[in-house]
């Protein structure tokens, strides 16, 4: 498969699995059971969300068009890497706010540089693998 099918495949799987996450969060809010407060307005979650499915049929058009399997390839090593950079971002950004909300002024400077360090490799290694051509 070409770089730019396997490029459009990932860029499927990667979206498709965002919009589920936020599909089940929005889910999980309407009935009452999600563990936090939204601080987004849940109307452009929504709308997010809708944008997200027009583009996800967007690419399986352009797929169907261009011959592209997208769902015939399992999650490569460098998605299984972001999700994992991502949770941890995520992580110290929460503890960062934490810190933050009880004047923990350590505990708000040791997440910050976490969650800046753990951004700035994220980036990073996507600009590699963008300019490598490969997953």
């Amino acid at each position: 498969m070409s770089d730019y099918k396997t490029r459009m495949a990932c860029e499927y799987r990667q979206l498709a699995t965002r919009a589920d996450k936020l599909r089940t969060m929005l889910r999980k809010q309407a009935d009452g059971t999600l563990d936090f407060e939204p601080t987004c307005p849940i109307e452009l979650l929504r709308h997010q969300l809708d944008v997200m499915d027009e583009y996800a049929d967007t690419l399986r058009r352009r797929a169907e068009i261009e011959h592209v399997e997208l769902n015939r390839y399992q999650r490569s090593d460098a998605d299984i890497a972001f999700d994992a950079l991502n949770q941890l971002i995520a992580q110290e950004f929460e503890a960062m706010l934490a810190g933050r909300r009880y004047g923990n002024k350590p505990l708000e400077e040791y997440a910050s540089t976490r969650y800046h360090a753990y951004t700035f490799a994220r980036d990073k290694i996507w600009e590699a693998l963008e300019e490598g051509g490969s997953e």
